[in-house]
This record gives C-alpha cells, sequence and structure tokens, in this order.
C-alpha cells in the first residue's frame, strides 16, 4: 500500500486520475490485513485481502461525495453504500482511491468543468478514452491495483484499450446495480485490472445476487481461472461490425488473436452480417433518448449553465 500511495503522489498531479484519496484510512486497513496473512486474530485472508482499488467516484461510498462529476450535483452525499463498493469491502480489496469520470459517466473522453482533464500516463497529449478514464488511467500508472467501473456504450472497454489494461464489461444481471439505471439491460459494472487473472478474481468478487438489484442472477455465477484447450471450438470472426472504417493496424492487430486460435486447434470461420451503421445508430439513439438522456434531462432542466461543454451524451 505504501508502493502504491508512493507512486500516486509522484504521478497524480500529471495524470488526474483521482477525485478522493483515502490514503490514511487505507494505510490503517492495510495493517488488518497483514494480520490475517500472518494468522493474527484467528481471521483468514479474503479474496482480495489487502488489495488497494480504485473505485469509479459514481460507486457511491457512504458519507462521501456522490456528484458523477457534474457541477449540478456539488455537495450531495450518498447516503448508502453502491453494491460495487460492498463488494470490494466484503472480500477485503482497500479502497484508496476514487477515480474521475466525465460528467454523469456519459462520453468517451474524461475531463468535466468540475474535475479537469484526465490524461494518460504514457503520453499525456493522447487520450485515455471513457468514462471509466480515471480508472485506466490510474492502473497504466501503476496508481492502482484493481479499479471498478461501468460500461453502456464503451465506458470499461474504450479506456481499456486506450490504457493497455483489462476490461470486462460483465453480462447484464452479473453484478448488481443501484437505482434507475440498475434496470438497464445495457448496463455492466464491471472490473478492470492489469491483467485477465487480476480482472476474473476482481469480477468473481462482484458478482452475486444483491437484494437491492433485483435483476441479479441466482445462483452466483463465477469466472473460471482455467479453461480446456480450444482444439475444435468453432468461432465467428467479424472484424467491421457492419459497415464501419477500420485502421489497417487496427485490424491486423485484431487478427491476430483469431490466428492464435486458429493455431491452437481452434476453427475460425469469418462472417458477414447485415448490419448497416445507421441500423446501429438508430438503436443506439433510441437507448440513450429514451432512458438516459431523458433521465439526464431531468437531473438538468433547471442547471444547464452549469453543465461542461459536452455536445451530447453517447456513452456510460
Amino acid at each position: 500500500m505504501r508502493a502504491v500511495i508512493e507512486r500516486a503522489e509522484k504521478t497524480d498531479p500529471r495524470i488526474n486520475a483521482f477525485t478522493e484519496r483515502l490514503f490514511d484510512e487505507a494505510l490503517e486497513q492495510a495493517r488488518h490485513a497483514e494480520d490475517r496473512y500472518l494468522g493474527r486474530g484467528g481471521l483468514q485472508p479474503r479474496p482480495l485481502e489487502g488489495i488497494p482499488v480504485a473505485t469509479k467516484e459514481k460507486h457511491a461510498i457512504k458519507g462521501r461525495s456522490l456528484t458523477e462529476g457534474s457541477l449540478v450535483n456539488e455537495g450531495i452525499i450518498a447516503a448508502e453504500n453502491a453494491p460495487a463498493a460492498d463488494r470490494v469491502i466484503e472480500a477485503g480489496g482497500i479502497i484508496h482511491a476514487r477515480t474521475l469520470t466525465p460528467e454523469f459517466s456519459a462520453t468517451t473522453f474524461t475531463h468535466s468543468r468540475m474535475w479537469g482533464i484526465t490524461r494518460t500516463p504514457g503520453n499525456p497529449e493522447f487520450t485515455r478514452g471513457g468514462s471509466s478514464g480515471g480508472p485506466g488511467a490510474s492502473l497504466a500508472a501503476g496508481t492502482s491495483l484493481l479499479a471498478s467501473a461501468s460500461d453502456i456504450g464503451g465506458s470499461t472497454r474504450i479506456p481499456a484499450a486506450f490504457t493497455g489494461s483489462v476490461g470486462f464489461k460483465a453480462p447484464y444481471g452479473r453484478n448488481p446495480g443501484m437505482g434507475v439505471l440498475a434496470t438497464d439491460h445495457y448496463r455492466g459494472v464491471g472490473p478492470m485490472a492489469r491483467t485477465v487473472d487480476d480482472v476474473i478474481a476482481f469480477q468473481n468478487a462482484l458478482s452475486g445476487p444483491h437484494p437491492g438489484d433485483p435483476n441479479t442472477i441466482h445462483p452466483k455465477l463465477t469466472l473460471l481461472a482455467a479453461y480446456e484447450d480450444v482444439s475444435g471450438m468453432r468461432l465467428a470472426l467479424y472484424v467491421r461490425l457492419g459497415e464501419y472504417d477500420v485502421h489497417p493496424e487496427r485490424e491486423a492487430n485484431t487478427r491476430e488473436t483469431p490466428r492464435a486460435l486458429a493455431d491452437a486447434g481452434a476453427v475460425v470461420e469469418e462472417i458477414t452480417l447485415p448490419w448497416t451503421r445507421d441500423d446501429l445508430l438508430t438503436a443506439v439513439a433510441g437507448h440513450f433518448s429514451t432512458i438516459f438522456g431523458a433521465m439526464l434531462v431531468e437531473l438538468t432542466e433547471e442547471h444547464r449553465d452549469l453543465l461542461s461543454p459536452t455536445r451530447s451524451f453517447s456513452r456510460s
């Protein structure tokens, strides 16, 4: 924990990934985790015992800010923990920091009037994506080992791709949410980390039924830590998702994975689907305008002057 805090104090002023630092509390919790690992008090280590976890600011912590990056919500304090925060704590993880998002987690970049710009550690001139840009930047900088995220239209997957970290958009019903968005089947609270194995461990701590989210699946479903080989498995490859243009370097990189799977014995078949970009945009617009957009309009109706100058809300 001391090493992570030292790293954060050196790098976070430049990358601006954290909205709140809980370092003193984290060090105290780390001492209790150390006791568990040393067998003091008869308590056994839990799955995430002692691991520094940065949580997205929208994942509420009782008694702390819940602004979602908007001046509209300045001064609002959470009345209860989000399920994701509770799951981290129950598994022994230590929430040492909370991470930036764009306003209402609604864009694929991460900056707002409230918190400023979150920058990519490797090259501050490049975007780290959004809306989980704070988690992605923190993981890339080594200022957290695990980070909670959420995703409707790419908010976990985009920053993971842009920062070289790993993100998992959990299928609907695996991980509990709270409030109105818990009923949105596009939505998925999920883990981000620096490795696939760490994402699996974190996902298995987050998943399972929750009394506050009736859409969570019973019984708890977990990811396997090891799998049988892929020999004979039939896989479909579709690069362009309809008619989207893909940069040649991106396509070449994408094709490396099915090539490796084919070399390992899988049967990979390239397919096409009758989708058009207009079809996809119509589906996305219908979702965001009727659910997410309507909610934001209601929240911000009397405070338009406080909003960040974003042209549209497109991701969460």
